[in-house]
């Protein structure tokens, strides 16, 4: 399901609804819903990466897989049970 989200959240910003912002690049123009997935998706990532690096400086690499997983698949199941009705995801 992570990829359906990659997917159309990759179209919007190549494809979707974007428009020259004034700084020459490329505003891309997110419902609600998408934008609140697309922060959700960014702090999970964020927070995982914390954790690895934290871990990595404390040697304790079983922290580091733990972390790691959860910006994988784990993420993909903290989004689809934040999101499950949002139409983005259909």
């Amino acid at each position: 399901m992570l990829s359906v989200v990659v997917a159309a959240l990759g179209y919007k910003f190549t494809v979707g609804n974007v428009r020259p912002s004034d700084d020459g690049r490329q505003a891309v123009m997110l419902s609600k819903d998408e934008r609140n997935a697309l922060l959700l998706e960014m702090r999970v990532w964020l927070q995982s990466s914390q954790g690895i690096l934290a871990a990595a400086s404390a040697k304790d690499f079983d922290a580091v897989i733990k972390s790691a997983k959860a910006s994988g698949m784990g993420a993909e199941a903290i989004l689809m049970a934040h999101y499950s009705g949002n139409s983005l995801l259909r």
